[in-house]
């Protein structure tokens, strides 16, 4: 579309002014920038395609190099569109494996019993035995009440308060478990 075309060219244009600021120290109306252009003798910088980064200064629409051409192939774990100077991370609950995506659409949900819990992944981790988690989930959940899920150790423990006994009636409230941990009771 045009109004991404101009996004790309107003990005130029702005990285061109940071390496070279104009002759006098005033504020310009986007308009007249680029009627400005000309005068200070702008290079030509290239809108990137949906998928590739552009840093400024860019010499390809599909740039492979920051130091050849001003630009990368968008990274895994991130999406880019038409003109993109940052890559926009896929959100926490979903990842991207590939280089080159374009669009949101491109950030899967993490499948039911996987997570992701930060941006910009790049793939889902398993859920343990003791847990489990919904499609696009950012933590797991344990399976048994009133524990609490380690990320750390992907371990479901008791929750402060409370407590677990096995059947010969030793304490398990520190160990991974899916069995139901109970209030602690005190005399």
């Amino acid at each position: 579309s045009s109004t991404a075309h101009s996004v790309v060219q107003c990005c130029c244009v702005v990285f061109f002014l940071m390496m070279r600021p104009p002759p006098r120290a005033t504020l310009l109306p986007y308009t007249t920038l680029f009627h400005l252009t000309a005068e200070w003798s702008l290079p030509d910088c290239l809108p990137c395609e949906p998928g590739y980064v552009c840093s400024g200064n860019t010499s390809s629409a599909r740039p492979q190099s920051e130091a050849l051409d001003g630009g990368r192939v968008c990274p895994a774990g991130s999406y880019c569109p038409r003109g993109t100077t940052v890559p926009t991370p896929c959100p926490a609950g979903t990842y991207n494996a590939f280089n080159g995506s374009s669009d949101f659409s491109e950030c899967l949900e993490c499948p039911a019993g996987t997570f992701q819990p930060s941006s910009g992944g790049t793939l889902c981790e398993p859920c343990s035995a003791s847990s489990t988690s919904a499609p696009g989930a950012s933590s797991c959940t344990c399976i048994g009440k009133n524990r609490i899920y380690q990320e750390a150790d992907r371990q479901c423990i008791c929750a402060p308060q409370h407590e677990y006994f096995d059947e010969n009636f030793q304490r398990r409230s520190e160990e991974d478990g899916t069995q139901d941990c109970q209030p602690i009771v005190y005399d």
